[in-house]
């Protein structure tokens, strides 16, 4: 695999260059990696070496954390809870595109109660987005208790991989397969979609989280929403993917989306690798995002080839993750 496969969602940014850039350890620049020539992986527009050095050797300003009011709140299910928040309106763009993500706690608790969430949804006019949260652990059922304001740390981006595809299919039939909470990234994936023309067929699994609560918004932008159970155990279930393969056969897709978790995004991969393997793919980052910063490693992971990235700021082809090694 080329190293020209890796990018770096913050690259080219406000917030680069990074604390990696002052660590020796940036995922795209030769120099800033402590090597002693100048070789990009990735050019973005913009020498990230040079702005480190006009800035005085230093990265840039962090990300900030943004006291934001809770407009409504709803139980869905003892798994399953939905906010919509008031954010500022610099905010809401910024986190208007697929696989924006917020860090979220409360006021009250420390630094490590951060949890990172999936934007659903982002409204630029009205300066709000939404959530769809599972309740599963401490951090979230602290968040389950707030009815009043929680605190928002972003803009973060990287929560979907194979980003590239998505943003160059255009006027084509798309399919996207959602499961449990893993349909909130994916609303906001819908909505690039439409917006570049595609015709978009959804299938639908409430998992878990026994919710179908992103239907509305898909069926808002006109995308055709089918039910189905996509899991049977640790594998893909054999009526969804006879399901899968029919859709993708009828309607000739041009781009899957997969979201749920990793044993999904496999099974996908090898259904359309067995009919064409020129379908471009896209998936969720389901990887333990701590810090969101590249610094604390909880997000690394090991790549077909070997190599470690880290999967909080690197962008990479979902099958040079989860495809055949």
């Amino acid at each position: 695999m080329a190293y020209e496969s890796i990018d770096c969602i913050d690259a080219g940014t406000e917030y680069c260059p990074c604390y990696l850039a002052e660590t020796n350890d940036c995922i795209i620049c030769s120099q800033l990696q402590g090597k002693e020539f100048c070789d990009c992986i990735n050019w973005k527009g913009v020498c990230i070496y040079q702005e480190y050095i006009w800035n005085s050797s230093k990265k840039e300003d962090i990300r900030k954390g943004y006291s934001a009011d809770i407009l409504e709140k709803k139980l869905i299910n003892d798994n399953a809870l939905y906010l919509k928040l008031k954010v500022t309106r610099t905010l809401s763009r910024e986190l208007n595109h697929p696989g924006a993500y917020i860090f979220l706690k409360s006021e009250s608790h420390p630094y490590f109660f951060d949890v990172p969430m999936s934007i659903m949804d982002s409204d630029e006019i009205n300066e709000t987005i939404d959530l769809l949260i599972e309740i599963i652990g401490a951090k979230t059922k602290v968040i389950s208790k707030i009815d009043d304001k929680l605190i928002v740390r972003g803009p973060y981006w990287n929560g979907v991989l194979g980003i590239k595809n998505l943003k160059v299919v255009k006027n084509s039939n798309c399919l996207i397969i959602a499961r449990g909470v893993s349909q909130a990234p994916a609303v906001i994936v819908a909505k690039k979609l439409c917006f570049s023309g595609n015709r978009v067929t959804v299938l639908l699994d409430p998992g878990k989280s026994n919710t179908d609560i992103s239907r509305e918004y898909f069926e808002s932008m006109g995308c055709t929403v089918l039910d189905t159970k996509l899991l049977d155990g640790r594998k893909l279930d054999d009526e969804a993917s006879k399901q899968i393969r029919n859709i993708i056969g009828e309607k000739n897709m041009k781009f899957i989306f997969s979201s749920g978790s990793d044993l999904l995004h496999k099974g996908i991969i090898n259904i359309k690798n067995d009919i064409d393997k020129s379908i471009l793919f896209s998936c969720t980052n389901n990887s333990n995002i701590c810090c969101g910063e590249g610094i604390c490693g909880s997000c690394i992971v090991r790549l077909n080839d070997n190599r470690k990235i880290k999967s909080c700021k690197a962008q990479v082809s979902p099958e040079d993750l989860f495809g055949e090694g």
